[in-house]
């Protein structure tokens, strides 16, 4: 489970940097691996050689490779600093759901690493509290609705660039384009829309309707370029998941509307 949680951790904080296909692949063969080592333990005992009962007390010996269940308590480490960094990193919706990561997380390292030194055997627990903060944390948030709702827009409206930004007015997410497109501006994942309004003032006007659409341009060093932006809320069941910013290139056509 450790080496689960890792994967998904890294893939949501650092989603432009993806897990190697070969780690993946590795780690699902340790998994696969220490489960067939597990159902034939009885045939070559290299988990567990033996146990007997002394009086009321269960007593067992590891063997060779029973240690390699230390394994699993580096692996929740390791998520933990990495979750630790993305609660230090993130703002916004994605900062909350960091925070509820780190004690889903830290009640499946006290469980696991619990298990390895004292063998209190509470990882059912542990797997049914931390199933429980997972849940509540998806659900709470709705982090799946906003990028489907997101998704559904941009298809809507072919753009070139779009961002997005969670309901607490935090930059969650953005594509290369619009990175392109606001070249100077302070813009990044994690960042305040506001910071972005104030530097580039012709957007203030998003701020006061719920649908808005306005034409304005940039300059470059390699020209003028003129560009569409649209802004949509993310709203469903009167619910608030945050807004969408579309910019679209409208450079040709006003060239050529000024040919006409």
């Amino acid at each position: 489970m450790p080496i689960f949680w890792f994967c998904l951790i890294w893939e949501i904080h650092r989603p432009a940097n993806k897990i190697p296909m070969m780690f993946k692949y590795g780690c699902l063969f340790i998994i696969l691996a220490a489960e067939l080592l597990l159902f034939t333990n009885p045939w070559h005992g290299l988990i567990w050689q033996g146990f007997w009962l002394d009086g009321k007390n269960l007593i067992g010996i590891q063997g060779i490779i029973g240690w390699s269940e230390s394994f699993e308590g580096l692996f929740c480490a390791a998520a933990l600093c990495l979750n630790l960094h993305w609660i230090l990193t993130s703002r916004g919706i994605r900062h909350k759901q960091a925070i509820w990561f780190f004690i889903a997380e830290s009640i499946s390292f006290v469980g696991i690493a619990s298990d390895i030194l004292f063998f209190t055997h509470y990882i059912p627990w542990v797997t049914l509290i931390t199933s429980g903060c997972m849940t509540w944390c998806f659900y709470r948030w709705q982090t799946y609705n906003i990028f489907e709702l997101a998704h559904k827009t941009i298809v809507a409206n072919v753009v070139d660039g779009w961002l997005l930004v969670d309901e607490y007015g935090y930059i969650i997410d953005l594509n290369y384009s619009a990175k392109k497109i606001l070249k100077g501006l302070p813009v990044q994942i994690g960042g305040e829309f506001n910071t972005l309004l104030q530097e580039w003032p012709v957007l203030e006007k998003f701020n006061e309707e719920k649908k808005a659409t306005i034409e304005t341009f940039r300059n470059y060093t390699s020209g003028r370029c003129c560009y569409e932006i649209k802004k949509f809320l993310l709203e469903e069941n009167a619910i608030n998941f945050g807004q969408i910013i579309l910019l679209k290139d409208i450079t040709l056509k006003k060239k050529a509307g000024l040919l006409d």
